[in-house]
């Protein structure tokens, strides 16, 4: 008797345990934050694949028949919102730049990358209409808006440097899209660098003149942009992080099929910022090359160049292994079961 008792107990443990597994395999929920948001803070983004794959709904169809709900989280916070977040442990995928992912790699959060998101963004610096600035010379000693801790802030040092000059030699401020728009229409501040769109909308509107471009460099200056994991979630559900990765890689083919353009302008245009600003800002660009979600030599170089780039300028205190940090394992699984293996070579 009590023999049959210690088997029985022993084949309900392993039941509890089989169906604690199963359990775990899928989350109810899969948080992922985005380091931006549309005008007024809306949760709406334009100008990049995950943005569009928001608007497509592409996630939310590939969990459609297993229960997971995706939950988006915008941040008009940006990368220092973003990384708040992950170090409460409140989100699980992100989209984000290469400055603010490094900060909080070197600050212990423990992350990997696992999808590059775009390369060689394009920044802009708008001066104040009517000022006598004229170009990223004129800037020493003048006030000017940096969205610091984010990529730009990086992107800032870089165009800064390739000029003679440092963030220490402007009276930088401290501020978002919102209040640097603002303040450049209150003439509180004389420039600012900012987004295509940001820049367009202050030109267009009279308060302020384009200075500088990054599309006129193609980027070479600009923000590296990438989907992390957090490791906790890619050991928890291993299948589900490779099924949004699947997802992603096949929403970029979607997102760089030059017959979907005008149909991807208006779903960025849902963000509020205007149809003809995406238009602008990606004319002439090509965009599976900017696009590419390969976590090739080129990618991992520009990461390790804006991990360099970080120390120089005094962003970050520590370094961050590249190598270690990347994952490819997923997007190449991704590659594979869509038969693009050569597609972005």
């Amino acid at each position: 008797m009590i023999r049959k008792i210690v088997h029985a107990f022993a084949v309900l443990s392993l039941l509890f345990i089989a169906g604690s597994t199963l359990a775990n395999e899928r989350p109810s929920v899969v948080n992922f934050g985005v380091a931006t948001a549309g005008v007024g803070g809306r949760p709406q983004a334009g100008g990049f694949p995950t943005a569009t794959a928001h608007a497509r709904g592409v996630l939310e169809s590939a969990f459609a028949e297993e229960g997971v709900k995706v939950k988006w989280h915008f941040f008009p916070t940006a990368g220092p919102g973003v990384n708040e977040a992950l170090s409460n442990n409140l989100l699980d995928i992100v989209f984000q730049g290469d400055l603010p992912n490094i900060v909080g790699k070197a600050a212990g959060l423990d992350t990997r990358l696992i999808l590059a998101g775009y390369r060689n963004g394009h920044t802009y610096v708008v001066a104040r209409a009517g000022s006598p600035i004229n170009s990223i010379a004129d800037l020493k000693g003048k006030k000017v808006a940096i969205f610091k801790g984010t990529c730009l802030q990086l992107v800032a040092n870089r165009v800064l440097a390739a000029n003679n000059l440092k963030e220490s030699d402007l009276n930088a401020y401290n501020m978002d899209f919102a209040s640097s728009n603002a303040a450049i229409a209150s003439g509180d501040i004389d420039a600012v660098f900012t987004s295509a769109v940001g820049a367009f909308s202050l030109r267009d509107r009279g308060l302020g003149k384009i200075i500088y471009s990054g599309k006129t460099d193609g980027g070479k200056f600009g923000c590296s942009t990438s989907v992390l994991a957090t490791s906790r979630f890619a050991d928890s559900y291993p299948e589900i992080t490779q099924k949004i990765v699947t997802a992603l890689v096949r929403n970029r083919v979607w997102t760089v099929d030059p017959a979907n353009e005008i149909e991807q302008y208006g779903l960025w245009a849902k963000s509020g910022y205007a149809f003809r600003y995406f238009r602008e800002d990606n004319e002439g660009t090509n965009l599976k090359s900017r696009f590419s979600p390969l976590l090739d030599q080129e990618f991992r170089n520009k990461y390790k160049e804006a991990v360099q780039d970080s120390l120089d300028f005094g962003l970050i205190r520590r370094p961050v292994d590249v190598d270690e940090w990347f994952d490819d394992q997923y997007l190449e699984r991704a590659l594979t079961d869509l038969g693009l293996e050569g597609y972005w070579q």
